[in-house]
């Protein structure tokens, strides 16, 4: 399944299923789903297994060359800062070195 967030005549973003050169406009199928990428994300496992449950072929298709294709995940709600973490080379050494990066992810 190839999930996008797309903008289409009406200008809102909305969260789409593209299968072959169509999109299928999420809320068209039901009402209840996620409306963008975020609220599925945050939905988890349910909400994927949600869509799944009705994706079937019903919904608003939208020929692809008719919208414009968004980043997949728009205004993010989570930060990541690149952190280098100290990390020892063997159990018996206590000498510790700069090696390891680390992405840190934080709720903004």
């Amino acid at each position: 399944m190839k999930l996008a967030t797309y903008r289409h005549k009406d200008g809102a973003e909305r969260l789409g299923v593209i299968i072959n050169d169509e999109v299928i406009d999420v809320a068209s199928l039901d009402p209840r789903l996620p409306g963008t990428m975020i609220d599925l994300l945050r939905a988890g496992a349910d909400g994927m297994d949600a869509l799944r449950r009705v994706l079937d072929g019903k919904g608003n298709r939208i020929p692809l060359v008719e919208v414009t294709l968004l980043a997949p995940v728009p205004r993010s709600s989570l930060t990541a800062s690149p952190c280098i973490s100290p990390r020892t080379s063997s159990a018996r050494d206590s000498v510790r070195s700069p090696t390891a990066l680390r992405l840190m992810v934080f709720p903004s």
